[in-house]
């Protein structure tokens, strides 16, 4: 697919998915407000509902109530007669009572509107408890069979003039009086919803006592949406609302219950309503659809604007891509035309730039191999020459191009250094593209000249890796000849500084042992006489004992080339006389950096032994660096203060010339940082060393009245710091 169609797909699918976004939040907010705004409009209904239901009741309580203040309902003297005849015309002025009667406190029927059942009992004796106690009640809702309708009881007790309780008035109502209140909550016509929403007025027990789509369950069935209602009820209290889903979709359930008006306590009746949320969000979800269909309307057209657009834009890219193409196969020359100034053209001007800094990079690279003085040689899958540098086949003897594409072990690896054949399987160098392993630093090898002469090298093998593919290696090697040479002389040198030493203290303590002799001898000789024949052994005793001393004079002139010669000296001088011996030492595969204080440091030191010491340490760090690495010798002006003897348990307080040798090496543990001083010890195989570097340099410094100390940690390097006192530059005058 072409960068234009990419660019127009990528358009048109951020369009459309912004799009999106922007529909979902405005279809989720409809949703939301207009779930709000139903709610609280069936809430707001519901409550006035039954505020309304309870105002009517409290209003006709209150009705009976004041009719048991009559003078003929309170009169103990009035016949059953009288008593009919006002009730009969307070049922003609209120007209929503109907059967009123009057019981006295057995539930004795006194008079009644009908004019039958008189002298029976009250049914109800439940409710009768409420009398007994002297209090009015409403009694709940029920189906009258005498009336064939349902209906509400009022009761109200009647008090004498003494205000003794002694009468009952109970009047009955027809409950399609209430019906009216509960059906004007059913209408909200602003949301056109009204034939969808279910409201059912139910008692405390849930039984029916209206519903506007259920006329067959009023007083028989408890409402299918009581159980929910109980535990809104249980948790929300006198209202509330909650949203209910079921398996055929969700519903907005609100209720309000009868909370009485003012003295009023009322039934515990409570008003239900629920309306599916298809029907309250049906606004929000055709708004949706609409958006939606604008939005593929939109996309139809922006497709092809946008691709014509992103064909104009990706041209220049095109021409890019095609001179990076050129670029790949080796064109080097090519170049991209710049056809205008903005970020397009800027680019342009920048791979041009690329190209030519890239063709530059190539060619010194090139010139870098080739002059590198280290030999390199890169090889294939097969061990066969893919690239010679003119280091690498001058060691070796060879022209370049006649190495290329020979075979390297058979060529210059092809035996061992006691002239015994070396497998191609055993081959380090092999490991490289064998098993993708980078071979440490190989010291102890020697490849082989085309005269049939072998030198030692140091070498290392890298595998070469393309598209996470090993493809071949790539071998390193240096000449190492001359190293080896050093390393044995110096040696040597040890050795023979270790035989002196040990020479030297024998002879001085044999010395003194000869000295009590000779003086012992003497003593005798004084005591004997001339002609004694014993003084004959006191003769031989004194000749032996001068060839024995003439012996340990011999020995000690021996030990004197270990006899420091002091004279005051300046050690940045010291370093740099030795730079050029201590670069042989270290090779090429390290790099030598000083760091001198610009200050002359004046010590009294014997300038032969301070060479001997930075020997030492640089032989030190080659061992300790086998892949490479870096030596810095650095210098400046320490001060010891009592704070740093007591830190660091030695030293005098004074100016000191600080001389600080680091090496980028293997490093040290702590077992081994604590013997390093001693002689003879080393860490090398048997043959390797002879132990006595360190410590040469330990007690070199001893003698110069100086401290040496060393930090190290495994894989960070090893850094030793060696303190020598400076002298004034006035006492170097005098």
């Amino acid at each position: 697919m072409k960068f234009a169609a990419k660019l127009a797909i990528l358009f048109s699918g951020i369009f459309l998915i912004l799009g999106v976004i922007v529909s979902y939040f405005i279809y989720t907010s409809n949703i939301k407000s207009l779930e709000e705004q139903i709610t609280d409009k069936l809430e707001e209904q519901a409550f006035h509902a039954m505020d309304k239901l309870d105002r009517m009741l409290f209003e006709k309580s209150a009705n009976i109530k004041m009719l048991t203040t009559d003078p003929v309902i309170m009169s103990r003297d009035s016949t059953p007669k009288q008593i009919t005849e006002k009730l009969k015309t307070f049922e003609k002025n209120y007209k929503v009572f109907v059967y009123m009667s009057l019981f006295d406190l057995n539930r004795l029927r006194i008079a009644d509107t009908s004019g039958k059942n008189i002298g029976k009992q009250h049914p109800f004796t439940e409710y009768w408890q409420e009398i007994a106690e002297g209090n009015d009640f409403v009694m709940d809702a029920y189906m009258s069979g005498a009336l064939q309708e349902a209906v509400i009881y009022f009761a109200a007790v009647v008090k004498d003039e003494k205000g003794f309780p002694f009468r009952v008035i109970v009047s009955r109502m027809s409950i399609e009086n209430l019906y009216g209140i509960i059906k004007h909550a059913v209408g909200i016509h602003e949301f056109e919803i009204e034939k969808t929403l279910k409201v059912n007025l139910v008692n405390k027990n849930g039984i029916l006592l209206y519903s506007n789509y259920n006329k067959k369950g009023i007083f028989k069935e408890i409402a299918p949406d009581w159980e929910i209602t109980k535990k809104f009820i249980a948790t929300e209290g006198k209202i509330g609302s909650q949203k209910h889903y079921h398996s055929e979709g969700g519903e907005i359930y609100t209720f309000v219950r009868e909370h009485g008006y003012l003295d009023f306590k009322g039934n515990d009746w409570t008003l239900i309503s629920h309306l599916p949320t298809k029907v309250i969000f049906q606004p929000a979800v055709e708004l949706r659809n609409r958006m939606i269909i604008i939005l593929l309307v939109i996309g139809a057209f922006a497709f092809p604007v946008v691709y014509l657009f992103s064909r104009k834009v990706s041209e220049p890219i095109t021409k890019l891509q095609n001179a990076a193409v050129e670029i790949g196969r080796g064109n080097l020359d090519v170049k991209v035309e710049i056809s205008s100034k903005d970020e397009i053209g800027q680019l342009s001007a920048f791979f041009n730039k690329m190209a030519l800094d890239l063709k530059k990079h190539i060619q010194q690279n090139d010139l870098i191999l080739k002059s590198a003085g280290e030999g390199i040689l890169g090889l294939d899958l097969d061990g066969k020459h893919t690239f010679v540098n003119p280091a690498a086949a001058k060691m070796l003897g060879y022209k370049v191009r006649e190495l290329l594409g020979k075979h390297s072990h058979s060529i210059w690896h092809h035996t061992k250094e006691d002239g015994s054949p070396y497998p191609e399987e055993e081959c380090p160098i092999y490991d490289a593209f064998r098993k993708g392993s980078v071979n440490q630093r190989v010291r102890d090898e020697v490849f082989w000249r085309k005269d049939g002469t072998s030198f030692p090298v140091a070498y290392t093998s890298t595998p070469i890796i393309e598209d996470d593919r090993i493809v071949g290696a790539v071998v390193t090697f240096t000449d190492i000849t001359e190293r080896k040479n050093l390393e044995q002389q110096f040696r040597q040198a040890q050795k023979m500084e270790a035989v002196g030493r040990l020479t030297g203290g024998i002879a001085h303590d044999f010395n003194n042992t000869l000295q009590i002799i000779m003086s012992i001898g003497g003593l005798l000789q004084l005591k004997i006489k001339e002609d004694d024949p014993l003084r004959e052994y006191i003769n031989d005793l004194f000749a032996v004992t001068s060839r024995a001393a003439n012996l340990t004079k011999s020995l000690l002139a021996f030990s004197r080339k270990q006899i420091l010669n002091p004279m005051p000296v300046n050690l940045n001088d010291i370093i740099k006389n030795a730079e050029k011996l201590l670069s042989r030492i270290i090779g090429e595969d390290i790099e030598l950096k000083t760091e001198l204080s610009d200050k002359d440091l004046i010590v009294i030191a014997d300038s032969g032994q301070i060479e001997q010491v930075l020997m030492n340490l640089a032989t030190n760090s080659w061992d300790a660096m086998p892949e490479g690495g870096e030596l810095i010798i650095e210098t400046g002006i320490m001060e010891m203060d009592e704070e740093f003897v007591k830190t660091h348990g030695y030293g005098k307080t004074g100016e000191y010339a600080l001389m600080a040798v680091t090496d980028t090496g293997l490093g040290m543990d702590e077992g081994t940082k604590e013997k390093i001083f001693e002689p003879f010890f080393t860490t090398k195989e048997v043959g390797k060393g002879t132990g006595l570097g360190l410590s040469t340099v330990y007690g070199i410094i001893k003698q110069h009245d100086g401290y040496i100390n060393v930090y190290s940690e495994v894989g960070r390097g090893t850094t030793f710091r060696i303190y020598l006192p400076l002298i004034k530059r006035e006492v170097l005058n005098k």
